[in-house]
């Protein structure tokens, strides 16, 4: 176990590994937080391969929140847009609406066939999420809400 708080984030700096980056807000750093905050927004910039940047910049300004909860150095990671591009944070969005649907469908059917939760998993898209969960409030029957599903 490392007990990051003892590390020194010029140290970790000097590692040139664009995979520490996300930690280093957690680290000793003798400057103010900007300094290391925009060092690490720099570092991911220029680092990080185009399929990683989005959550890089997502995990660091949680661990920024943990370490300073300060709203002016979360705007040196991009902000809420920086979050919200992150893939990793869709998926996990994605997911709350998975069992949202469910839990509407549940309530209003009782059953929910196990195949329409496995399809329900697949689908990412926050505007076709909301569709169906509008759907699954106003839906006649569970099988109206496959065929939407499928469609």
């Amino acid at each position: 176990m490392v007990e990051l708080w003892t590390l020194d984030a010029e140290a970790l700096l000097a590692a040139n590994d664009v995979g520490v980056i996300p930690w280093l807000p957690l680290t000793r750093f003798a400057g103010p937080p900007e300094e290391l905050i925009q060092q690490c927004r720099e570092r991911i910039d220029q680092q990080a391969r185009p399929e990683e940047h989005a959550n890089l910049l997502a995990v660091t300004q949680v661990m920024t929140r943990f370490a300073y909860n300060n709203p002016d150095l979360i705007k040196l990671l991009g902000g809420t847009k920086a979050m919200i591009e992150s893939p990793l944070i869709q998926e996990l969005v994605a997911q709350t609406q998975h069992k949202a649907i469910v839990r509407v469908l549940r309530n209003r059917f009782a059953h929910v066939p196990p195949e329409i939760v496995v399809k329900l998993k697949t689908v990412l898209n926050e505007d076709k999420l909301n569709e169906l969960l509008d759907f699954a409030v106003a839906c006649p029957d569970v099988e109206s809400f496959r065929l939407k599903l499928l469609a």
